[in-house]
């Protein structure tokens, strides 16, 4: 069977365009970091509560870590924390692009948001940030204040 060069190039490029546009599951699940097993969060009406207590304060950097951290459309991330925090950073290990196809938002007045995803974090047509801080999405696998 004979294979031409342009056909392969072709294969390949809808495959990535498959890849890259095929529905996601939509799920946030906090590792097992800072808990002994991961937990999947179940949004309220399409909002995810990741509230203070789902992860880990360090003076004034309020820590997050997922195994996952996806959004679909219509569905938002909502951090929140005491007011005394500045940073609200955001790793996720479990080896998958974040798919953000919704809204980020953070409460907490003036604080910064970060997102690391060694993976990749693809923002969609309808990703959409409610912050009043800073945002930062990186895939950096470690950051430095």
């Amino acid at each position: 069977m004979l294979i031409n060069k342009n056909n392969t190039g072709k294969i390949w490029f809808f495959g990535g365009l498959y890849l890259f546009f095929s529905p996601v599951a939509a799920e946030i699940t906090v590792d097992s970091s800072f808990f002994q097993q991961p937990q999947l969060l179940t949004p309220n009406q399409g909002e995810y509560a990741i509230t203070q207590n789902l992860g880990k304060v360090i003076g004034n950097n309020l820590f997050h870590s997922f195994q996952d951290f996806n959004l679909k459309q219509g569905e938002t991330a909502r951090f929140s924390g005491a007011a005394h925090i500045n940073n609200v950073i955001s790793r996720v290990t479990g080896g998958s692009p974040s798919h953000i196809n919704g809204t980020i938002s953070n409460t907490i007045p003036g604080a910064n948001t970060y997102l690391l995803n060694p993976a990749g974090i693809f923002f969609a047509e309808h990703a959409r940030l409610d912050v009043s801080g800073g945002f930062y999405a990186t895939t950096a696998d470690y950051l430095n204040l």
